[in-house]
This record gives structure tokens, C-alpha cells and sequence, in this order.
């Protein structure tokens, strides 16, 4: 795992989607409303090959996304 210490700046998806328990998992963390702001936390690697992102949600319940399937909107100037 790798922790993310420049990006710190909330984005939002283009859609709902679906936050999972852990890296390429399938049972649901919690779901995020299109234009909701999600917090980066951290990159996974499952296998040294498939990337996921840790996000927290604004209450504070943390998941898994894989951030090539989630279209984003960036507020500021992330750089995933």
C-alpha cells in the first residue's frame, strides 16, 4: 500500500458508485452519490498489478474503488 501525503483535495463522481470493503472486493462499503465529495487516503495493489484507491466519504466510512472504472470531476489540481 502507498499513502497518498500530496492529495489531500475531495473529488466527485460523474455517476453513483459503489465503495467496497477492500481492494477488488465485492461486498459493499458504501455508495457514493454522483457530485458527492469522496477524500483519496491511500493506492493498493492487489497482485503488484491491479490498482485500487482507499477513499473516505464525508462521514467518515472508508472503502476501496478502482479509479480507471470512476469518472471524476476535480475540483482542484489532483494528480492520481
Amino acid at each position: 500500500s502507498y499513502s497518498l501525503m500530496d492529495i489531500e483535495d475531495p473529488f466527485r463522481p460523474k455517476k453513483n458508485i459503489t465503495v467496497y470493503t477492500k481492494p477488488g472486493g465485492t461486498k459493499k462499503a458504501f455508495s457514493v452519490k454522483k457530485k458527492e465529495f469522496i477524500y483519496p487516503c491511500g493506492l493498493y495493489t492487489v497482485n503488484g498489478k491491479k490498482i485500487y484507491l482507499k477513499v473516505k466519504c464525508k462521514g467518515g466510512k472508508t472503502g476501496y474503488i478502482d479509479p480507471k472504472k470512476v469518472s471524476t470531476y476535480l475540483d482542484e489540481t489532483n494528480h492520481v
